[in-house]
């Protein structure tokens, strides 16, 4: 009687799957896969068992840690395919510290704050500006009016700010210059500030409790 589609037979096939995992040399693969072949290839029972042979080694790259990658077995053609690393793949690293260390300005010694027709506490009291850029402009043009010196330093700052009793609230002592600089207000070069006649004109429009 012929079987039409979808009707079962009666017959009955058994399959026998043998899986083994080992790190093993290519000599010793083969032997292996004969030994396997020879035992399995055809059973009492009449069965037919089909045997997968492991593909070759193949030559593992170490990854950064200095051991070789994990490999996932594709069970179905004996393929290898290689997980990235997860080194790599870890959490952000966690910012390092900075280790920047700023000039620290001292008092100078030999700077005389009393010299010229107006002493610079006295010049400093009639602006008295707030603004850190607008303070560095001031001292700047005082040591220019009446100390007859062109160019200051963070050193004749700090000295004006412990004369007023100020708090010098930077970071980096050099930066207010390049700010007063790029107000056009004068030329900050080699850690040194000249003030032009713009930063003059700007100091003697200044007055008490200006920014």
């Amino acid at each position: 009687m012929a079987k039409t589609k979808g009707e079962s037979t009666g017959k009955m096939n058994r399959v026998r799957m043998i899986v083994i995992d080992s790190d093993l040399s290519d000599d010793a693969v083969s032997d292996l896969s004969q030994a396997i072949a020879s035992a399995l290839h055809f059973n009492q029972g009449g069965h037919h068992t089909r045997v997968i042979t492991p593909a070759r080694e193949r030559p593992q790259l170490a990854s950064g840690n200095g051991h070789a990658p994990e490999s996932t077995v594709d069970e179905s053609d004996g393929s290898v395919e290689e997980e990235p690393d997860s080194t790599e793949s870890a959490a952000p690293r966690a910012a390092r510290p900075s280790n920047r260390q700023y000039y620290k300005p001292k008092v100078l010694p030999d700077v005389d704050l009393t010299v010229g027709t107006k002493p610079f506490v006295e010049f400093a009291k009639e602006k008295s500006p707030s603004a850190i850029t607008k303070r560095y402009l001031l001292i700047a043009a005082w040591f220019h009016d009446f100390a007859s010196i062109e160019t200051i330093t963070a050193d004749h700052v700090f000295t004006c700010y412990r004369a007023m009793g100020w708090t010098l609230e930077v970071k980096n002592p050099l930066q207010p210059f390049s700010d007063v600089q790029k107000q056009g207000w004068g030329e900050y070069k080699d850690k040194k500030f000249t003030i032009n006649h713009i930063g003059l004109a700007q100091v003697q429009k200044m007055t008490a409790g200006s920014e």
